[in-house]
């Protein structure tokens, strides 16, 4: 498919400017969603005059396409609009009575292997995002959003049971995405992208823009959940048994999950879509306080305190020097501006600067 069909040419012709739009970014040629259509849709989320729930619906219209192209290149759409578009259309999304469900049982309308594996993408895909909206729901922010940060500091001094209750929420997230990634490829033992093989995956653009989306936000999920743990270790060994227990159960699903988010950062680097020294190393993650954690629980009263060096081991090598702090102060400073910014069209380039620098990051 070198470029637009006929139907959607058609289409597009005799219809309003946001339709337009919204057929342009979602087209069926084999490319990621234009960066320039991508954009329009974004500033109309900003704009007073436009009914954001327009927005949303007309990209649900869509999702209604037969073709796999089609259906992926919306949830993409969906997706960098859930992270960078206005909170009013989170707002719309999350209040809509259904949203991914149907596409999470999607039936691809060709019997291909390329279309059979984009459709276990495609369906895993939508159930994380549907699951991003049940986050928003229950917490009325998302941390991958581009004002996330502003609601996540609260992890870093809150305590438990609350701080319990947000660890669980994000680990559950990161693992619906880490299902949404597949981590194995049974035939080569590599790592793969939902049934794809690597082949298939280096040569599909847009795959591997749904990986890099799934990637950015995996990092950012990490972020806030490393500092949470972090703020958990500090308390862990004055706990009482209950919470310490509850504690502990947290952080063996943290050592697990960052072994399998290491795991997802070779494949993208395996596949081109992130450079080999852009790649965090999670490999290191604190396994040596698992010990010392489970015998506190389990001689709850006989020792209390928590040694220094175990304390220096509390966030993961490499995200937590490089990833966390300057990913972090560069996203406190465009927060700050995006939240005093008034105008859309500086709210639109400020979301894309975030999104340049992140790219030259990873160059």
């Amino acid at each position: 498919m070198a470029g637009r069909s006929l139907k959607e040419t058609m289409q597009a012709s005799g219809a309003s400017t946001l339709v337009k739009t919204l057929i342009k970014a979602t087209d069926s040629s084999l490319e990621e969603p234009k960066r320039k259509h991508v954009e329009s849709l974004l500033m109309f989320t900003h704009r007073p005059e436009i009914a954001t729930r327009d927005v949303v619906e007309g990209l649900f219209k869509r999702l209604e396409e037969p073709g796999w192209v089609v259906v992926l290149k919306t949830l993409l759409v969906f997706h960098r609009l859930m992270r960078d578009g206005h909170e009013k259309f989170y707002h719309a999304l999350a209040t809509r009575p259904t949203t991914f469900e149907d596409v999470m049982g999607y039936k691809p309308s060709s019997k291909s292997a390329e279309a059979a594996a984009m459709t276990e993408l495609i369906r895993r895909y939508a159930r994380y995002l549907h699951q991003k909206v049940l986050a928003y729901r229950q917490n009325t922010f998302d941390v991958t959003h581009v004002k996330g940060s502003e609601q996540v500091e609260v992890l870093k001094t809150v305590a438990p049971p609350e701080l319990y209750k947000s660890l669980g929420l994000l680990q559950d997230l990161l693992n619906h995405l880490l299902v949404a990634v597949d981590l194995s490829d049974g035939s080569t033992g590599s790592p793969t992208q939902a049934g794809l093989t690597t082949a298939q995956l280096a040569s599909n653009k847009v795959a591997q823009c749904a990986t890099n989306y799934l990637r950015k936000d995996c990092l950012k999920m990490f972020v806030c959940l490393n500092d949470g743990i972090v703020n958990m270790l500090e308390r862990f060994f004055t706990m009482p048994k209950k919470e310490a227990s509850d504690g502990l159960a947290v952080y063996e699903l943290f050592v697990q999950q960052c072994s399998y988010i290491d795991v997802f950062m070779a494949a993208c680097k395996h596949v081109g879509v992130i450079a080999a020294e852009a790649v965090p190393d999670l490999s290191q993650a604190p396994m040596a306080l698992l010990p010392k954690m489970r015998e506190y629980v389990l001689n709850y009263g006989a020792s209390k305190g928590m040694p220094a060096e175990f304390i220096d081991r509390a966030t993961a090598p490499g995200i937590s020097a490089v990833t966390h702090s300057e990913q972090e102060a560069r996203e406190t400073e465009y927060s700050a501006a995006f939240s005093a910014a008034q105008d859309p069209d500086v709210m639109i380039r400020l979301a894309h600067e975030m999104e340049f620098e992140e790219e030259a990051s990873e160059a």
